[in-house]
């Protein structure tokens, strides 16, 4: 066996490419995932932990494993050596400095850079939180001996670096990686309807991701595109002329919608994954730095920031002057519209990434604690809870006295939602994040087992 670090040293370049470094990873992190499951660290992990045997990558155990030591550790040290297979640099610069721009140093994807960028942010938890987390990132299936998932990331994972506008019709839409295509649950596309002065994710509090204004029937041009710093997986949102959304870049943007100048923007610390909402002139958003962000809509002016013990993936619910967003702290909050000032909470087990559905004084949202759950929206009481066999990403839609919703089992589930009494559940042959859309008597919603499936 040789070390990675001797590889290193003995490219004529000094650095492996993007298809190599991608294996590596792989390989080490399907590695860890039984470690990671049983919430114990590996804590050595560099270029020379890491052995290559023929063909084969092989991480090396020093020693026994800590019980209590970090997976977001392993995350942090896999993503450095990643860094410096793919620059030549060792040690990474990363290492002594967090803003060290490694673009410079090499050519990656915007899906591998977006995946590394997440590894090595310095705070821990803004990290993806276990192997298998990445691995599902990477479009990899994940081992089954996984742990439940908190897979805040499906929302954030897939997207490219420019917004189109395409007309035949109108629609906004986000342009794909082909490779993370098949694991987004986002829509392609993303227009929001306005009704009760509020545009929001999915076009309407309930969710159910029918957009009566229309698409284009015909593709006949492009009239637009808008390219950001990194990826972009924040769904637009379209309100009296301006089109709002989110980068990876840290920034909010506001176009004008018919010649995509730019009104302005506003930098958070950290990627922007959640769908901006627009209501009564603010525009509300989550970050991953933990805050929900309240701008004014014309000047993009911060009215107000709420901050949460973790990232923020879930996009917010705007109804009769409060906000409903999920963290991945496990709470499902409650804010005064106006003020920021915090109504109510409502503690699961688990990362919520599930953007909650707000029908008839009921707001639901899935948790990665694996149940759905109904709360009374002015009090946060709970009206009933649903289990099923694992965590819960995709956002609820609610229609003609039903709720349906996906979960990780590979279920996708229809609840009566005054009771919480399954109605019906229709099986795939893998995981369910999309979040399903509802119209003329069917649900259409997509599986990890690569098929988007229409139910009655």
């Amino acid at each position: 066996m040789i070390s990675y670090y001797e590889v290193l040293n003995h490219r004529s370049q000094r650095r492996l490419s993007e298809p190599e470094v991608k294996a590596i990873l792989e390989t080490v992190l399907i590695q860890l995932v039984p470690l990671h499951s049983q919430g114990k660290a590996h804590q050595k992990i560099s270029l020379q932990t890491l052995q290559q045997e023929g063909q084969q990558t092989i991480l090396l155990l020093k020693h026994n494993p800590n019980v209590s030591g970090s997976p977001t550790q392993d995350i942090y040290d896999l993503g450095l050596v990643a860094l410096e297979l793919l620059t030549g640099q060792v040690p990474s610069p990363r290492r002594r400095h967090p803003d060290w721009d490694w673009d410079k140093h090499c050519l990656i994807s915007d899906q591998l850079n977006a995946i590394l960028e997440q590894m090595v942010t310095p705070n821990p938890d803004l990290r993806w939180q276990n192997a298998s987390q990445v691995l599902s990132a990477m479009g990899v299936v994940v081992p089954a001996t996984r742990p439940p998932l908190k897979l805040w990331q499906w929302g954030l994972v897939g997207a490219a670096t420019t917004l189109v506008l395409v007309v035949g019709g109108l629609a906004i839409g986000s342009q794909f990686i082909p490779a993370l295509r098949t694991r987004s649950p986002s829509a392609i596309w993303s227009w929001q309807m306005q009704r009760d002065g509020a545009t929001m994710f999915r076009g309407n509090l309930e969710r159910t991701g029918v957009y009566p204004p229309g698409g284009p029937t015909e593709l006949t041009q492009l009239v637009w595109r808008f390219s950001t710093q990194a990826a972009i997986s924040s769904s637009p949102a379209v309100s009296e002329g301006i089109v709002y959304f989110g980068s990876w870049d840290r920034h909010l943007y506001a176009l004008d919608a018919n010649t995509g100048q730019e009104r302005w923007r506003f930098r958070t610390q950290a990627v922007i994954g959640s769908s901006p909402a627009v209501s009564e002139g603010i525009v509300y958003f989550g970050s991953h730095d933990g805050n929900l962000y309240a701008l004014d809509a014309n000047t993009g002016q911060e009215r107000w920031r709420f901050r949460t013990q973790a990232v923020i993936g879930s996009s917010p619910a705007v109804s009769a002057g409060v906000v409903y967003f999920g963290s991945h702290d496990g709470n499902l909050y409650a804010l005064d519209a106006n003020t920021g000032q915090e109504r109510w909470r409502f503690r699961t087990q688990a990362v919520i990434g599930s953007s909650p559905a707000v029908s008839a004084g009921v707001v639901y949202f899935g948790s990665h604690d694996n149940h759905l759950y109904a709360l009374d929206v002015n009090t946060g009481q709970e009206r009933w809870r649903f289990r099923t066999g694992d965590g819960i990403f995709s956002s609820p839609a609610v229609s003609a006295g039903v709720v349906y919703f996906g979960s990780h089992d590979n279920h996708l589930y229809a609840l009566d939602v005054n009771t919480g009494q399954e109605r019906w559940k229709f099986r795939t042959e893998n995981w369910i994040g999309s979040s399903p859309a509802v119209s003329g008597g069917v649900v259409y919603f997509g599986s990890g087992d690569n098929y988007l499936y229409a139910v009655k």
